[in-house]
């Protein structure tokens, strides 16, 4: 019988901090409802996926280990994951984050239960830095609204919506990744996975919002993309990012006037990294 819910993990050279993404999730109380954990490691080479091997062996009928791959980089190894995904309701959680609400699931799988017309449910989240932490809420905390209400504020990348803390249908993503909008949901080029697939799932259904903070976030960690570390590589990834968001804004019908300030900012932050 299929799981309830999948959660994906994916990592790469995080052997300092999966231990605690996959215990965060093994705390998780289901109530009755079955969870299989899908670990997706990018050919780490550090001891990452040792670790992740023997959590599957400690937990064989939650944690599947994906067998090893050549590196994909981080969109085509989400989808990767995802495609493994056998639940009805889909969630993930990086290797160098956490979740810190046990009754996260519980609470989102009842909300989409409840609400056929919603697609996704999200919470607040805590931004870890190195010396302090502050909790980030999203713009609209309304208990439900219109998804599409979300992208403009998603793609001016204000605080709408964080797909860690997310639970969301996993029918719906599939459909999404069917459609002839694929190309603007799973591309490599578009240098990230979760712009994209909630762009694509918000403009399917409605949204849910519970108001209690799931997800420790990491930021400038060694190992995530938003360490100060490789400037170039930052670079590249804010070019990415920045085409991205463009070409989602002309998709979803979001004005690039409303995004101009983003665009400016981004704009300069990428040739300040570049000299």
């Amino acid at each position: 019988m299929n799981p309830d819910i999948s959660v994906i993990v994916l990592t790469y050279n995080q052997q300092d901090t999966i231990a605690r993404a996959l215990d965060s999730i093994l705390a998780q109380r289901l109530r009755g409802r079955a969870m299989e954990i899908v670990v997706s490691d990018d050919a780490s080479t550090d001891s990452t996926r040792r670790i992740c091997a023997a959590y599957a062996a400690r937990f064989p009928d939650t944690i599947r280990l994906l067998p090893p791959h050549p590196n994909l980089g981080v969109v085509d190894n989400y989808f990767h994951a995802l495609s493994a995904c056998r639940g009805r309701y889909i969630a993930d959680c990086s290797g160098d984050d956490a979740w810190c609400d046990p009754l996260k699931l519980t609470r989102q799988a009842d909300m989409l239960d409840a609400n056929p017309s919603a697609v996704i449910v999200h919470t607040p989240w805590i931004e870890c830095g190195p010396r302090s932490a502050r909790t980030v809420t999203p713009i609209i905390t309304a208990p439900f609204a219109h998804g599409r209400a979300l992208i403009s504020p998603l793609l001016r990348h204000l605080p709408a919506i964080h797909l860690s803390t997310a639970l969301f249908r996993a029918d719906t993503a599939r459909q999404a990744l069917a459609s002839p909008d694929r190309a603007l949901v799973h591309d490599p080029r578009l240098g990230c996975e979760d712009m994209p697939l909630l762009c694509a799932l918000l403009a399917r259904g409605d949204v849910a919002f519970i108001d209690t903070p799931s997800l420790l976030y990491t930021v400038n960690s060694g190992h995530s993309i938003t360490s100060d570390a490789m400037r170039r590589r930052q670079a590249r990834y804010y070019t990415r990012t920045l085409r991205a968001t463009i070409r989602l804004a002309r998709r979803y019908g979001v004005s690039l006037w409303s995004l101009r300030r983003y665009i400016a900012t981004r704009a300069l932050h990428i040739l300040r990294l570049s000299v």
